[in-house]
């Protein structure tokens, strides 16, 4: 891209050459070289905007954060978890990169650039189980958890070909975390307890660590 001469950029400017390389050229299209080319100027005039390839990344993570919520937020009023959790494996596949950018770059709730939309993330699911299933607040906060953890994760391990992490194991998994609302959209209305995979899972996962056995 050759840059037009007096054009001053914006952080968005570069936010969208990066999506772009990373589009093209995987994440290395995420260096510094890479996105600058893309804006048509030379590597060092790019740090009159961001710090350098870890805050393009960063950038690029929340970026994809903000649109996977775009995305779901149509969808708030279906009360399957199963078709709410579709929609992010859905995402994850259409835009395979990205996600794996997402899903592999740690951000902080502090962060200015990201706390607004981790809040409205957070809101979004635990009023999504209140509304839909009658959780209370921390069984609300609980299944949304449990719900986020795992679609990412295997959405991730598909991204990276674990030969397990397939479409028939991710509804099956889904119908054994939320047994009793996965299997229709038309869940049921009245208040249902919190899903006894959570208490399975702690079960497994006491308080008190086990004590470690030295590697064989």
């Amino acid at each position: 891209m050759a840059r037009r001469k007096g054009r001053s950029f914006t952080q968005t400017d570069v936010i969208q050459a990066a999506l772009s390389s990373l589009q093209e050229a995987g994440e290395e299209g995420l260096g510094v070289k890479h996105v600058a080319q893309k804006l048509g100027i030379k590597p060092p005039s790019l740090y009159n905007h961001v710090n350098g390839c870890r805050d393009i990344r960063r950038l690029v993570a929340i970026e994809g954060w903000r649109a996977l919520y775009s995305q779901l937020h149509p969808h708030e009023h279906n009360p399957s978890p199963l078709f709410l959790a579709s929609r992010i494996r859905d995402f994850a596949k259409q835009h395979a990169p990205l996600f794996a950018v997402m899903g592999t770059t740690p951000l902080s709730s502090d962060d200015p650039d990201y706390h607004s939309l981790h809040t409205a993330h957070q809101h979004f699911f635990s009023r999504w189980f209140q509304h839909h299933h009658h959780y209370t607040s921390e069984e609300s906060e609980q299944a949304a958890t449990l719900l986020r953890s795992f679609v990412h994760g295997f959405c991730l391990m598909q991204h990276f070909g674990h030969h397990s992490a397939h479409d028939t194991a991710f509804d099956h998994a889904l119908t054994k975390l939320f047994p009793t609302h996965s299997s229709s959209p038309h869940t049921q209305r009245h208040r249902t307890p919190l899903p006894s995979t959570m208490t399975q899972i702690q079960a497994h996962h006491p308080s008190d660590p086990p004590t470690e056995e030295p590697l064989r």
